[in-house]
This record gives structure tokens, sequence and C-alpha cells, in this order.
């Protein structure tokens, strides 16, 4: 049997958004972190050239709008670049980080026309924060850095706040 798929029906069913897990390194251990993400985690076997590859793909396909994701996403050493080609590709970009440490050098890459911050806030309280990502001195960073992405980005980030307490 043959199926054959008119341009109009491919068009409605084309995949517009794609998730990205990068790394299962981060500075938090947190309980929920659905990946085994924390301190002693890697960023895997996957190559830039395999990831600028999926993302031309990807492209090609019809997606519109790619997250880098993973552990933490800007510990991963070649997101400049995946941002970068993505941009260049006309595919939208979100980053979504815990926004503990960003490194001087991607906040000009995070600041381009196109890009996107998302960030996950558990708490305005320190002591909540900090028990939820197991890293003490989350909360002031990622606070500081969601006023830093607020006063210099071009959109500011999408926060997620959950409305779970600790040990609930």
């Amino acid at each position: 049997m043959t199926t054959t798929i008119e341009p109009q029906q491919a068009a409605s069913t084309t995949t517009r958004f794609l998730a990205l897990d990068l790394t299962r390194k981060c500075q938090a251990k947190c309980a929920h972190g659905y990946n085994q993400s924390g301190p002693s985690g890697t960023h895997g076997d996957i190559a830039r050239e395999d990831w600028l590859n999926v993302l031309g793909h990807a492209s090609r396909m019809g997606v519109t709008r790619v997250q880098f994701i993973g552990g933490e996403v800007t510990l991963h050493p070649d997101l400049a670049d995946l941002i970068n080609y993505a941009l260049e590709l006309g595919t939208g970009v979100e980053v979504f980080s815990n926004l503990i440490d960003v490194r001087d050098v991607l906040w000009p890459v995070l600041r381009q026309r196109g890009v996107s911050l998302a960030t996950s806030y558990y708490s305005d309280r320190a002591d909540e924060h900090e028990k939820i990502t197991q890293h003490r001195g989350a909360y002031l960073k990622t606070k500081a850095n969601i006023e830093k992405s607020i006063t210099s980005y071009q959109s500011p980030p999408t926060t997620r706040r959950t409305g779970r307490r600790p040990g609930a």
C-alpha cells in the first residue's frame, strides 16, 4: 500500500517545536530532575557537528522553534554555536536555564533577537529555593541573573514558578 501526503496535509502535520536535551551536567542536585542531572553529569557523546546536523534537519522538516534544555544547558561548551546556527536557519530559540551561573561570553548570544530565556524560580525565599535545588547560593545567583536579563535583555525571561513547596 502506498500513502501519499498532499502538501496541505504535510503542512498541518509538521512538528514545529523541538526540545534538545544537551547535557546531564548541572550545578544543582534537584530531586525532581527528570534525567539524573547533577554535578557529576556529562555532556554525553553527541558531538557539536551532530547537534548542528540535527538543527539543520529539523529546520528542513519545518521546525520553527527549538528549546535547549538539559541538566544546565549553559554549561554545554557548544551552546553559543548551536544558538547562532539555529538563528542562521531562521529557527527561534528558547534556552531553559537554572540561571545559577551564566558565563559572561553567553550573555551577548542570549540577547540576540529570536532568543528567549526561561528559568525555574521555585520560591521567593532563599531557604525554600535552595532546599529544592540543593545548591547553596542558588537563590541569590538565580535572582541576580533574572534581574540582569530583565535590565539588559531583548525580552525578560519566562519564569516558571512551581507552586510546589519542599517536602510536598
